[in-house]
């Protein structure tokens, strides 16, 4: 009988009990007392039932080969590769989910978008004065798993090395990148520069480790390191790697943190917050001159601790997004005077506001035990929400408000303060709280939309 291309004897099905095909007793043959032939029609349905679990164990172990370098060459050459460690090339080249190992002194260039599982690159066992290195080149090297590299543990000169060398050249890491393994006699070296500052680009979702007796990062001053974490929060490790550019795109909620003062020394770009959430651990971060720090829409920058905002100089500019949130979440901190997406002072302390005007294109929020006094006019595209627990004194000013102004339990003090609600669409009065007062309120809309008070509110 013929099923799925396969061609199997009517003897050659599986034995009951067991997992593989064994020769029986054909079906003419007198069956035992005790065993009662299936008919023909029931062989061939565990025939049909058991090829699909075939196929699937033939996939999946298709999808987790082992490919070893062999030979210099192009990543997408079979006989770049073997499927054992020192063995014959002319292995199909490595696909997604398939383990690679570097190897033996041999060179392995990227020249068409690739993928893996994981990576390991091994500095040979024979060659002094050899470094076992894979030269990705304008495409994307996409890896599922982690990459380990490291240098001769043996006493020899023999090294590992990861090169990105065109400014359209990605490393994309899923897991951990660790560079080095303390074997001190060559080095396991991850060079993002190509020697010309190249704008490379290394994506980790994992963690970022460097052994300090062989492991070496040379960014150059073009490259960027994209922490793109989704599972965990990422500690981005300051104190023993340097880097040009970083941007984060960690979308966990414990987000990207470094892990101490970012200072133009250990940053010598550009900080920018692409997605997810971008702590500051309660350091304080100050950029090299000329440099800039961004926070894109619907991203969200953390500070805590005593900390302010980050520090630009020498033309460098801050930027946020109209839908991006800076929270000024930790004790007692400085409040500079931005263009915000939302702001919201939270944490506990005194939030010393700007003596300059503050935009806020989104919403204005305070929450915990937070106070604040307002330096100047603060001016609201979006709401205003008091939380419980929270102080805000609007002082001598005239602040805009474009949406709702809710008071959920803070403590307001207006002063001698106005709020002018400038919105152009419906706008209201409301909140949790038995009663507001305010100094002056003012109007300014057009005709149509709706200006409404809930609760106590008097002016």
């Amino acid at each position: 009988m013929k099923i799925a291309g396969l061609f199997l004897a009517a003897r050659d099905v599986p034995a009951e009990g067991t997992n593989g095909f064994q020769t029986q007793p054909s079906i003419e043959q007198e069956p035992s007392s005790a065993h009662k032939p299936r008919s023909l029609w029931g062989k061939l349905v565990s025939v049909s039932f058991l090829l699909p679990v075939f196929a699937l164990l033939s996939v999946s172990n298709a999808s987790a080969a082992n490919r070893f370098s062999v030979a210099t060459g192009n990543w997408n050459s079979n006989s770049t590769w073997s499927a054992t460690s020192g063995g014959a090339g002319g292995a199909s080249f490595p696909v997604a989910g398939d383990v690679v190992t570097v190897e033996n002194g041999f060179n392995v260039t990227i020249t068409a978008a690739a993928a893996c599982s994981s990576l390991t690159l091994i500095a040979s066992a024979t060659t002094n004065g050899t470094t076992s290195q894979l030269t990705i080149g304008a495409f994307t090297l996409t890896i599922s798993g982690a990459v380990s590299m490291g240098s001769d543990v043996n006493g020899n000169t023999r090294s590992t090395k990861i090169l990105l060398n065109n400014a359209s050249s990605v490393l994309d890491i899923g897991g951990n990148l660790t560079i080095g393994n303390g074997g001190g006699h060559g080095m396991a070296t991850v060079d993002l520069s190509n020697g010309a500052n190249t704008a490379t680009t290394l994506k980790v979702a994992g963690s970022l480790t460097r052994n300090l007796t062989d492991g070496m990062f040379t960014p150059g001053t073009g490259s960027t390191v994209d922490f793109t974490g989704t599972a965990a929060g990422q500690t981005i490790d300051v104190t023993n790697f340097t880097y040009a550019n970083i941007q984060t795109d960690n979308t966990n909620a414990s987000g990207a943190t470094p892990g101490a003062q970012v200072t133009s020394s250990n940053v010598t770009g550009s900080i920018s917050v692409a997605t997810g959430t971008f702590n500051n651990g309660g350091f304080a971060i100050t950029l090299a001159a000329g440099k800039n720090f961004s926070v894109s829409n619907g991203a969200t920058f953390n500070l805590t601790g005593t900390t302010t905002m980050v520090a630009v100089s020498g033309g460098g500019t801050k930027t946020f997004g109209a839908t991006s949130t800076v929270d000024y979440g930790g004790a007692a901190q400085t409040v500079t005077a931005e263009t915000y997406g939302h702001l919201t002072l939270s944490g506990s302390s005194t939030k010393t506001m700007p003596g300059t005007t503050t935009t806020v294109a989104g919403d204005f929020t305070t929450s915990g035990t937070a106070s604040a006094t307002a330096g100047a006019a603060i001016n609201t595209s979006g709401k205003v929400t008091l939380g419980s627990g929270s102080t805000f004194n609007a002082s001598t000013f005239t602040h805009a408000v474009g949406g709702d102004w809710a008071n959920n339990g803070g403590t307001f003090t207006p002063s001698t303060s106005t709020i002018t609600f400038n919105g152009t669409g419906a706008q209201a009065i409301n909140g949790t709280a038995a009663s507001q007062t305010f100094k002056n309120v003012v109007l300014t809309k057009t005709a149509g939309p709706t200006f409404s008070v809930s609760g106590s509110s008097t002016p």
